[in-house]
């Protein structure tokens, strides 16, 4: 129930209340460059619980191709001064986990997830051609402060090895980060220093039915099991992902929850509403983003989802809300763009590539659906109105996800209401 491109692009710029009929001069990379940037929400904020930072368009690369200079920092104060308070990298593999530690460790305000997304499941068992060189990788810098680099010993000797043995070591690899970050933390406390946990959540892990092609079922479910060893030993939440693989998801998810005291939540959902039922069953999260608004079947599932297990998200760059979807239409904040190959503007986004910033249509459609009245009614509001709806519910979203991924701070909020 996770997604990744959903259809062609569109070079037309969208339709919108404020949209300019004027036409962008094709001669400059700024699209639409009469469209004033969109003031950031007052009263409002909110955490992306699941952003892909480690993609290589936020470096500016497009099929390994060098398109434009790395835009990353720009395009993370963009969504800061949006409204956005937290943003979470998700990591898929091992390599990514330290690509996105790497990302997070100097901003407190972003974490990542630690995992093996199941379309890279076969790189626990057999070494991509690539990465045979055995070499090592440099671990100075992981972490704030000391960081004992002969924790992540067994991943230097991972590439040259393959199956179980493989799989062990790749799995002791993540646990050795986990470790370190739990450590760091501690020390952190001890010492009187904030402390910021930079490992929010085991995952992305779960099933993939729809790419097989990338790696076998049987090997899909032997590593999304060694993930709950992890979720059990650092009582942290999980960060799931199921495609086309319902029936086996919720039984490895039902034989194994009591393992999970950390609860978790199935991100990017594009379910129908008898598959969140059953998840719903299990107390788990719903994580919703543009993919999941693209139908009007999945409008009516996300408008049924129980308010308190509702998270939003934006799977950027991927998840794009498309005006081919069902919930285009109720977007109120729509961006100056770019083109992909040119440099990028601080006051645009780049043309078809999700960021931070795109919470607010996310947040602006699922407001819209939730109405008890229905879309239709929520239309006819005033702006002040929709603005209200929107802190009510952005208000709501934010405290779930705190009850997931930060329990302590949770409580905090609790108490002080």
């Amino acid at each position: 129930m996770s997604c990744r491109p959903c259809g062609p692009a569109s070079d037309q710029p969208p339709r919108g209340r404020t949209h300019s009929t004027q036409a962008p001069d094709q001669a400059s990379p700024l699209l639409r460059s009469s469209l004033p940037f969109p003031p950031a929400k007052q009263g409002i904020k909110m955490i992306d619980i699941g952003i892909n930072l480690c993609d290589q368009q936020y470096r500016g690369m497009n099929r390994g191709r060098q398109q434009r200079p790395g835009d990353l920092p720009v395009m993370l104060q963009r969504g800061w001064d949006a409204g956005v308070d937290r943003a979470y990298a998700t990591a898929g593999s091992l390599r990514d986990l330290l690509t996105s530690l790497r990302i997070c460790v100097d901003e407190p305000r972003l974490m990542t997830t630690a995992g093996v997304h199941p379309s890279s499941s076969k790189d626990a068992v057999a070494a991509r051609p690539d990465m045979r060189s055995g070499k090592p990788e440099t671990y100075e810098g992981l972490f704030p402060g000391h960081y004992d680099v002969s924790l992540l010993a067994p991943y230097a000797r991972i590439e040259q090895e393959s199956g179980h043995a493989r799989m062990n070591n790749y799995f002791r690899a993540l646990d050795a980060l986990l470790a370190a970050d739990q450590e760091q933390m501690a020390h952190s406390l001890a010492n009187g220093l904030p402390a910021h946990r930079k490992i929010i959540a085991v995952g992305e892990c779960g099933l993939d039915y729809d790419r097989l092609r990338h790696t076998t079922k049987n090997i899909q479910k032997d590593v999304f099991m060694r993930h709950f060893d992890l979720s059990e030993k650092y009582r942290l939440p999980m960060f799931l992902h199921s495609r086309n693989s319902c029936d086996d998801f919720l039984s490895i998810m039902k034989q194994n929850l009591h393992r999970v005291p950390g609860g978790g939540v199935v991100h990017s959902f594009t379910g129908s509403w008898e598959e969140a039922k059953q998840l719903i069953e299990l107390g788990l999260f719903l994580g919703v983003n543009g993919c999941s608004l693209k139908t009007e079947d999945n409008l009516q599932t996300v408008r049924r989802i129980p308010l308190e297990l509702l998270l939003l998200e934006t799977d950027g760059p991927w998840c794009m809300i498309r005006r081919s979807h069902a919930g285009y239409h109720l977007i109120r904040s729509h961006y100056p763009q770019t083109r992909p190959e040119s440099a990028t503007h601080p006051l645009s986004v780049v043309r078809d590539r999700v960021e931070l910033v795109h919470m607010n249509p996310v947040l602006e459609v699922v407001t819209a659906i939730r109405h008890p009245d229905g879309p239709e009614a929520y239309q006819l509001l005033s702006d002040e109105e929709k603005d209200a709806a929107e802190r009510a519910l952005a208000h709501q979203v934010f405290l779930n996800t705190l009850r997931l991924f930060h329990p302590e701070e949770y409580a905090t909020h609790a108490s002080a209401q």
